[in-house]
C-alpha cells in the first residue's frame, strides 16, 4: 500500500483530492486487516470500527472542511488504537522486537487550515507514520500466517 504524499507548490483541489485518496486506501487497507482479525475470530465484529470518512473535495465551506479534515484525522486515529489494542497487543500478534512499533497512534492533526510549507509537512509526516504502521500491521499479519505475503 502506497499513500499520496503532497508536494509543494500544489493546488488546493489536488490537495483535497490527495487526501481523500489516502483516506479511501486507508479505510480499505484497515477493512481487510480487521476483516482478517474477525475471520480468525481474534476480535469481535463491529466494536465501533466506522471508516466511512468524509469527503473533503465535496466541502464547500472552509469551516466544514476543517472539521471534516480533523473528524476524519481523529476517527483514523481512534480506529488505528482500536485494532492495535484489541487484535494486536491484546492477542498477543506482533512481529518486532520493538513493540513501540505499536503503541497507540497519535496523529498531529494541524491546528488551523492553510497552504504554508509546514502546513503541507505535517499532513505528510501524518501519512507517512500511518503507512508506516498499517505496514507493520500487515507484517505481523503475514509473520503469523493470517495474510499471505505479496511477491
Amino acid at each position: 500500500m502506497y499513500l499520496a504524499y503532497i508536494e509543494q507548490p500544489t493546488k488546493y483541489i489536488d490537495f483535497l483530492k490527495e487526501n481523500d485518496s489516502n483516506f479511501t486506501t486507508v479505510a480499505s487497507e484497515l477493512n481487510e486487516v480487521w476483516s482478517i482479525l474477525t475471520d480468525n475470530y481474534l476480535v469481535e465484529e463491529n466494536p465501533n470500527v466506522d471508516l466511512k470518512f468524509i469527503e473533503l473535495y465535496s466541502c464547500l465551506d472552509d469551516v466544514i472542511l476543517y472539521e471534516s479534515l480533523i473528524s476524519n484525522f481523529k476517527k483514523l486515529q481512534n480506529v488505528i488504537n482500536i485494532i492495535i489494542e484489541k487484535g494486536f497487543l491484546d492477542n498477543d500478534i506482533v512481529q518486532s522486537t520493538n513493540f513501540n512499533d505499536f503503541k497507540k497512534l497519535k496523529i498531529n492533526i494541524p491546528e488551523s487550515l492553510g497552504m504554508s510549507q509546514s502546513y503541507v509537512d505535517l499532513i505528510n509526516k501524518d501519512w507517512k507514520m500511518v503507512e508506516k504502521l498499517l505496514s507493520n500491521l500487515n507484517a505481523s499479519l503475514i509473520f503469523y500466517g493470517f495474510k499471505k505475503g505479496q511477491n
